[in-house]
């Protein structure tokens, strides 16, 4: 977030950055810079897209963010944790069902 943040903006108040420049900044591959990038445009939502800069060859993705995008961000990776802790819930509350069920079971075979 940090790098989005110090990168450019354009006329519109939006962040602008490239993956060579979030790669420089982290220490990363350009190819896992895209995918932070790509990961961040999926979190991030309504908003934030990407561009082909044919200025220069190769062609060079530009990924472009609203200003509240941290936000935006923030709230998606909050929902996805939330989503995780009630899978592991109903993961456990499964298992307890199945104990629960294979005790019933073997308590009726040593009443009969």
């Amino acid at each position: 977030l940090e790098a989005v943040k110090s990168s450019n903006k354009d006329e519109n108040g939006n962040f602008q950055i490239r993956p060579g420049r979030v790669a420089t900044k982290l220490g990363i591959s350009m190819e896992d810079a895209n995918a932070e990038l790509c990961g961040l445009l999926k979190a991030v939502g309504k908003g934030a897209t990407f561009t082909f800069d044919q200025s220069s060859k190769p062609a060079v993705m530009v990924f472009t963010f609203p200003p509240d995008f941290a936000r935006l961000a923030l709230r998606s990776r909050h929902r996805e944790d939330l989503k995780s802790s009630l899978y592991a819930i109903l993961q456990a509350l499964v298992k307890v069902l199945k104990i629960l069920t294979a005790f019933g079971l073997v308590l009726s075979l040593l009443i009969l």
